[in-house]
């Protein structure tokens, strides 16, 4: 599975999950299976809110799910549609969650947890 994580620099699987999702300075892919990650830097951080998915790249169709501490409406639903789950972080970093997928599982996250007008 490879899931996308926003985070505000690449420290690997120690990097802390960032605290909004359209607003972090960068992106870590991480495969599962095979045990890579990829950063992907968010070249538009300052968006307009409603107008601009950062991670609206070629990255983003590889992407099986995200895990996210919030994330805006508009966000969720676009992804959402394009089939992507997009789960509510409970740990502090990238492997702290990972962890909680494999053994707990995360929350799905659903539209009145997301952050309205964004």
């Amino acid at each position: 599975m490879k899931i996308c994580f926003p985070v505000p620099e690449d420290n690997g699987l120690k990097s802390h999950i960032y605290s909004h999702f359209g607003s972090a300075p960068e992106f870590l892919v991480v495969d599962t299976e095979l045990g890579k990650i990829k950063s992907v830097s968010n070249g538009n951080r300052s968006h307009t809110h409603c107008t601009f998915l950062p991670f609206n790249t070629a990255e983003e169709k590889q992407v099986d799910a995200l895990v996210v501490s919030s994330i805006g409406t508009s966000a969720l639903e676009k992804f959402s549609q394009e089939g992507l789950i997009v789960y509510q972080a409970l740990g502090a970093t990238i492997n702290d969650n990972i962890t909680c997928m494999e053994q707990e599982g995360l929350p799905e996250f659903s539209i009145s947890q997301s952050c309205r007008g964004y």
